[in-house]
């Protein structure tokens, strides 16, 4: 796991300042009647404008990914491309996002609900949010990755949710996607021995939890 000294995590923080400042843009943007592509949109044109570059436009694959941001809705978790989909009311929106600064990287994501949504739904976001915090608490130095992924699963779980498995959180520095990753399930007492927390240096990729039950 890379280990930045304090002048590159000055220049993450800075990364994050500007990330932060382009999401609670989105978040307000985030209403029944605009369109994915709008709101990815305005998140380019605001990184830009912040002297940063997208973190996610042009990273390789199959196709590259083409936008700046990743829009999920609803039953969709992770890695939506921005188009001509318009968001409804009762909907369920997560956007995630990235920047790239002086080469150093940030990346976060927010889930909103928009207007009046089911209970379940608002029970998901709830223990998406505790998850999150849960794991956060666990990353301290003497403990070790596992402490946090078992945290984050007990979250979900006693709620009555299930975690995805096949995705994870990361490290953010000099590269988009760094050590550690932080699973949504694991064994306390496993994994890497956890350093002393950095907390612009982390996220979780997928605290999203799948609602089997869910409104259309």
């Amino acid at each position: 796991m890379p280990i930045y000294n304090e002048h590159q995590l000055n220049l993450i923080k800075q990364s994050c300042k500007i990330l932060h400042d382009v999401m609670k843009r989105l978040r307000e943007l985030v209403n029944p009647g605009i369109t994915t592509a709008e709101i990815d949109h305005e998140a380019e044109k605001m990184i830009l404008k912040a002297g940063a570059v997208p973190a996610f436009k042009g990273v390789k694959g199959n196709p590259d990914f083409p936008a700046t941001c990743c829009i999920s809705i609803n039953e969709e978790i992770v890695h939506g491309i921005p188009g001509t989909r318009k968001i409804k009311e009762g909907d369920l929106v997560s956007i995630d996002c990235g920047v790239k600064y002086k080469g150093y990287y940030s990346d976060a994501a927010f889930t909103v609900a928009v207007g009046e949504v089911n209970p379940t739904a608002l029970k998901l976001m709830e223990a998406g949010l505790k998850a999150l915090h849960s794991g956060a608490s666990k990353a301290k130095p003497g403990n070790r990755v596992g402490d946090i992924s078992a945290a984050i699963q007990y979250e979900a779980e006693s709620r009555g949710f299930s975690v995805v498995r096949h995705l994870y959180g990361h490290g953010v520095g000099m590269n988009l996607h760094e050590q550690p990753a932080i699973y949504n399930f694991g064994t306390p007492g496993t994994g890497g021995a956890a350093q002393t927390w950095h907390g612009p240096r982390h996220r979780n990729h997928d605290l999203r939890k799948r609602v089997e039950n869910r409104n259309s």
